[in-house]
């Protein structure tokens, strides 16, 4: 049975507009701290929301381990970058 939830691909959607935000104004985000990291955790945590609506048209129980292990990963980079950013700097 096909389960998708709107409120999923709403998210999806406003995702796919944040990152198309993200290519526009590349510049100012290159002038981000560790920039990288920070990229880097959004597109994890946009992964997950792809996985969230995949998950609802097939293997269901192994995409939502995925979808849960995006979002970790996705917060322990976000974690890492406030670290070097706010914290490590500061201790200069």
């Amino acid at each position: 049975m096909i389960i998708i939830q709107e409120s999923e691909v709403i998210k999806l959607l406003f995702g796919v507009g944040v990152l198309i935000y993200f290519f526009i104004t590349k510049k100012k985000i290159l002038e981000l701290p560790h920039h990288n990291l920070l990229f880097f955790a959004y597109i994890i945590v946009f992964l997950g929301w792809v996985i969230t609506v995949l998950e609802g048209l097939f293997y269901e129980q192994f995409l939502n381990l995925i979808e849960h292990s995006c979002y970790t990963v996705s917060s322990l980079i976000l974690c890492l970058w406030c670290y070097l950013v706010f914290i490590k700097d500061d201790a200069k």
